[in-house]
């Protein structure tokens, strides 16, 4: 898979996670979790359409952005579990880290 595909492919994960974040803290969500969610929602958005064109920072920045919001997310549906639109935002979260250390894995070509 070349690095375009990948970026692609990001760029369509963050997106659809954006989406669903927000709509999650709109209709699902606990009242806690409502700001937070719109938050990475928003991050989560501005990703997707920066690692278009960031190149390799774009993708380190999302990839750990990703990881944090993993991590606290997981931690928050542990405490209380809620709807199921979480735990697909997770496995969108997880192939949103294959996919980005897919493409920093790969060698940078000459130009």
């Amino acid at each position: 898979m070349n690095a375009t595909s990948l970026t692609r492919i990001l760029s369509a994960l963050l997106l659809v996670s954006a989406v669903l974040h927000v709509i999650t803290a709109v209709f699902g969500a606990p009242e806690a979790l409502t700001l937070p969610l719109i938050a990475f929602g928003l991050v989560y958005g501005a990703l997707g359409l920066w690692v278009q064109t960031g190149g390799r920072l774009a993708v380190i920045v999302t990839v750990v952005f990703t990881l944090l919001g993993l991590t606290l997310g997981g931690m928050e549906y542990l405490k209380e579990p809620g709807p199921v639109a979480m735990l697909v935002m997770f496995l969108i979260d997880i192939g949103v880290i294959a996919s980005g250390v897919m493409f920093l894995l790969k060698p940078k070509t000459a130009s």
